[in-house]
């Protein structure tokens, strides 16, 4: 809610299309849960689960 709002302006001021910059916000803001800093229950299990900030990251297939 707080960044779409200056997507749209950055989009209309660079000439870019509104829609790939509110898409990028979207992705970026459903990403942000994957570091542990990102959901305080990350942050809680973080410690007593023996994580490192790069077992975050790991993507398994």
């Amino acid at each position: 809610m707080l960044m779409a709002p200056i997507a749209l302006d950055t989009a209309a001021d660079l000439g870019f299309s509104a829609e790939s910059l509110g898409m990028v916000v979207a992705l970026a803001s459903s990403a942000r849960f994957m570091s542990p800093v990102g959901h305080p229950a990350n942050t809680l299990v973080m410690g007593p689960g023996g994580y490192r900030f790069g077992d975050y990251l790991k993507v398994p297939y």
